[in-house]
């Protein structure tokens, strides 16, 4: 029953959010919001450091650490990675919609991070921060918490505007994509839902601290975000080893 009423909640949602960006497409609306927040951007830093929690590579790292905090849901996260990767490829290349630096002049736009020009809708970044609120949604049952929590989200997705990669429209466009993606992860969830062996959770860890260890090297091309991206690498460092002690345990005993 609470299943059907969250996707209910989500179709609502999905709905409005469809009916917003089709409004936002008439009469040059989203390039003059565009304008009008982008052009108050007075801390670049800010934005840019908000804007890198919602990567693809970092995202991926914090949904898989709450997999690792949670193992009962693994198949759950890694089915709304995987829905997520795909949906979001598939729109980006068949709208290819151009980004604002490829249609405002250069004096038009406050750009913070990489000049983007290609695949605008929907925002890979604002799909990251919808899907963080779609996983954690069930983890906070008070009314406050929870409002902080999509009003975090939101914030999030709109830090692509201020940081000169998206247009409205398209931060809109990443609540959609993350909830198809809930939605199909969901029903293939109840068709097919294995347990991992020991073994086999072994064997992500590993692959998990590969690409941590990848991620030290990595670069958002935000600048000034170095500092909050080692920091949240450690803490999911350190919360995956904690939380895969006993693992660790077996690999132990069987050494």
């Amino acid at each position: 029953m609470k299943l059907s009423s969250r996707k209910k909640h989500i179709t609502l949602l999905a709905l409005a959010h469809i009916v917003l960006i089709a409004f936002l497409w008439q009469d040059h609306l989203n390039r003059d919001l565009f304008r009008f927040f982008n052009n108050s951007n007075q801390w670049p830093t800010l934005w840019a450091n908000i804007t890198i929690l919602g990567d693809g590579y970092l995202g991926a790292l914090a949904l898989l650490t709450l997999a690792f905090v949670d193992t009962k849901r693994l198949n759950e996260i890694l089915y709304f990675m995987f829905f997520a990767a795909i949906l979001s490829t598939l729109f980006k290349v068949g709208f290819d919609i151009l980004r604002p630096a490829a249609l405002l002049r250069a004096d038009a736009i406050h750009i913070t991070g990489p000049v983007l020009t290609r695949h605008s809708f929907p925002s890979g970044h604002s799909t990251t921060f919808f899907m963080y609120l779609f996983i954690l949604w069930p983890c906070f049952k008070n009314r406050y918490a929870r409002i902080l929590l999509v009003a975090a989200a939101y914030l999030g997705a709109f830090s692509r505007i201020m940081v000169g990669a998206h247009w409205p429209a398209d931060i809109l466009g990443g609540f959609l994509t993350a909830g198809l993606a809930l939605i199909f992860s969901k029903y293939l969830l109840k068709k097919y839902n294995p347990a991992w062996s020991p073994g086999a959770q072994r064997f992500l860890l590993l692959l998990f601290l590969a690409a941590i260890t990848g991620a030290f090297f990595y670069d958002t091309h935000y600048p000034g975000t170095k500092t909050l991206q080692y920091s949240l690498l450690l803490l999911l460092t350190g919360t995956v080893l904690f939380k895969a002690r006993p693992l660790l345990k077996v690999t132990g005993h069987r050494g």
